[in-house]
């Protein structure tokens, strides 16, 4: 029921926002069709989707692209070019690709952004696609995550209800999980950590136990400090409400005890050496720091 309260939570998630096809492309001619099942038409004459995303540019990206347009391409007349980018330069390539009216069709927009992007006309109304095309979307997005999407009365983008479906979590390199036995399903808690990376620390003196997720940015932020049911952040994490609730009392998060607590052990695990010392101002990424 509590869970069943977190209306904005879809600012602390991530929203994906369908812009309609040459909405940002200069021309238009972009329009999709639908296949009516008809012949399919040649590669061609097939409009190009440009999905942009933050992540990673991976190897085999190639692959999962060319595996999606098989699946779509006959289906809704489209392929999709898949356009991740780097977190350190999200900001920056996305605003150049807006301001200067680049193509870009689909885009995930953070949820401190989500308003603003709005208030530039960045963003297209979804509420006539989403009646005409996506009843199964509105079957499977709980109707109150929905309402929290609107502004003035209007749709521009729609939560990622994955962010329902899954909490922090931990990597860690298989071969020293097995090197030392370490029981996995015994990790309840970010305390629980405490033991893994000490017997790391002690017989791997050249590794260092965490290390950030991306570039610049230690993976234990600010609500990654507190399980996924401490806090309904509220945007911000500043003010929140404890328990998902608080009879909608907000709260400071740093005056918190709990809160207080976890961030004490994040100190004690830096003095202790298990966090790099250079993990504010180092450029390496999770894939290279593991490898």
């Amino acid at each position: 029921m509590k869970k069943r309260k977190r209306i904005t939570a879809l600012f602390v998630c991530t929203l994906l926002v369908m812009m309609m096809l040459a909405a940002c492309s200069g021309n238009g001619s972009g329009n999709t069709q639908t296949s009516s099942g008809s012949d399919p038409a040649p590669e061609e004459d097939l409009y190009e989707i440009t999905m942009a995303y933050p992540g990673v540019d991976q190897k085999d990206i190639s692959l999962i692209q060319d595996e999606m347009n098989k699946l779509i391409k006959d289906k809704i007349g489209a392929t999709v070019k898949l356009l991740p980018i780097s977190f350190g330069a999200w900001q920056q390539q996305i605003n150049l690709m807006l301001s200067s009216n680049e193509k870009l069709d689909i885009m995930t927009v953070l949820g401190s952004d989500y308003a603003t992007r709005v208030a530039k006309s960045q963003l297209v109304p979804l509420d006539d696609l989403l009646a005409q095309s996506g009843q199964d979307i509105l079957k499977a997005v709980e109707p109150s995550y929905l309402d929290a999407a609107r502004i003035d009365g209007k749709t521009y983008a729609l939560p990622s209800i994955r962010d329902f479906a899954a909490g922090p979590g931990i990597l860690m390199r298989k071969d020293l999980v097995d090197k030392y036995s370490i029981d996995v399903s015994s990790i309840k808690s970010y305390e629980d950590l405490s033991k893994v990376f000490e017997t790391i620390k002690k017989n791997e003196p050249d590794v260092t136990p965490l290390v950030p997720l991306s570039g610049s940015s230690i993976s234990l932020t600010l609500t990654d400090l507190m399980d996924t049911s401490d806090f309904d952040t509220l945007d911000d994490s500043i003010g929140v409400l404890p328990d998902l609730d608080n009879n909608l009392k907000v709260v400071n998060l740093f005056e918190n005890a709990k809160y207080q607590q976890r961030l004490g052990l994040v100190r004690q695990w830096y003095l202790d050496g298990y966090i790099s010392k250079d993990a504010a101002t180092s450029s390496d990424s999770a894939q290279t720091l593991m490898g």
